[in-house]
């Protein structure tokens, strides 16, 4: 008798009898009873909790999901193009239709409320203004109600945007693929945090988009996010060219991007060395200066060295 072998990847990547493949693109589908049906699979194949064990490497698990959605973007058939496109509209919808119906509600709510307020400063005695004031509650509290029509609604729109974006940020290298939807999701401050996500996983996918980011920078100035950091390490790691650049930008004091930039820095870490292999004198001349970027500079030294324990501290 044959032996079946049991597939672990099968298990967790089939659902209702049907691939992943299946459920992605479901997931864009014009219903939006469809796409929250696929958005509730890929949620489990993403991270299934009963799966997980005190022994489960987490990380490897949740790479495993990222690796299953580039095989099914690499299929020669599939156009991963129009996908991504696709993918970055359906999040755009889902956040919009969200926030529609949550301003809708509470517009709503605050109409009814206005009213038995009126009604309530009018009050002719104690039992008409207990009356008015349980009505008042009870119009609060419906307005945080999940099990009403409008909520229901609502949160499906909320979890087809949260799987919708799992799988963006699961694309990888094909971000370079659509570098217009990307770059208009840079400019669009409901977008942004999940196209920095995605750049901040993927050096290949963020190199394109490595002035985008400077200009991002000069538009936060000092308040750059870690995620933008990170995005910004990833489109220059790996050129020699583009680290020499942001390290002279770093030390520069007359450059507005100094402090960003250190922190940049210090994001890429000992790569940093192969390009510029004086920055640890440089660094530890910065760092002896006691305002902020001192402390800057001494944090990239420290995470420019941290795995070269063998190399002598500048000046020693």
């Amino acid at each position: 008798m044959e032996m079946t072998i049991y597939d672990p990847d099968a298990a967790r990547f089939t659902r209702a009898g049907r691939p992943l493949e299946h459920w992605l693109m479901q997931l864009l589908d014009a219903d939006l009873n469809r796409r929250k049906r696929a958005a509730t699979f890929i949620g489990k194949m993403h991270c299934e909790t009963d799966e997980l064990t005190p022994d489960t490497d987490v990380e490897a698990y949740m790479a495993r999901f990222e690796h299953k959605v580039q095989e099914v973007l690499n299929e020669p058939q599939f156009d991963t193009r129009a996908y991504v496109r696709g993918l970055v509209e359906t999040m755009r919808l889902s956040s919009e239709q969200h926030d529609r119906l949550w301003k809708q509600e509470q517009a709503r709510a605050d109409r009814v409320s206005s009213r038995i307020t009126a009604k309530l400063e009018a009050a002719r005695d104690d039992a008409e203004r207990d009356s008015l004031t349980r009505r008042l509650l009870r119009t609060s509290c419906a307005s945080m109600d999940c099990r009403t029509p409008t909520a229901r609604e609502r949160h499906k729109h909320s979890l087809v945007d949260a799987t919708a974006a799992i799988v963006f940020r699961s694309i990888g290298e094909h971000a370079h693929s659509e570098p217009a939807t990307i770059r208009r999701m840079l400019g669009d401050p409901r977008m942004e945090h999940q196209a920095l996500m995605l750049l901040s996983k993927s050096q290949r996918g963020a190199s394109a988009f490595y002035d985008d980011l400077l200009a991002k920078v000069d538009d936060v100035g000092d308040h750059a996010s870690s995620v933008l950091l990170e995005a910004l390490a990833n489109s220059v790691a790996g050129d020699p060219d583009r680290m020499r650049e942001v390290f002279q930008m770093a030390v520069s004091e007359a450059d507005g991007r100094s402090g960003v930039m250190l922190q940049v820095l210090a994001e890429i870490g000992p790569p940093m060395l192969s390009a510029v292999p004086d920055a640890p004198a440089q660094l530890a001349e910065l760092a002896l200066d006691s305002q902020y970027r001192g402390t800057l500079a001494a944090t990239a030294l420290g995470k420019m060295l941290a795995r070269k324990r063998d190399r002598p501290l500048p000046g020693n």
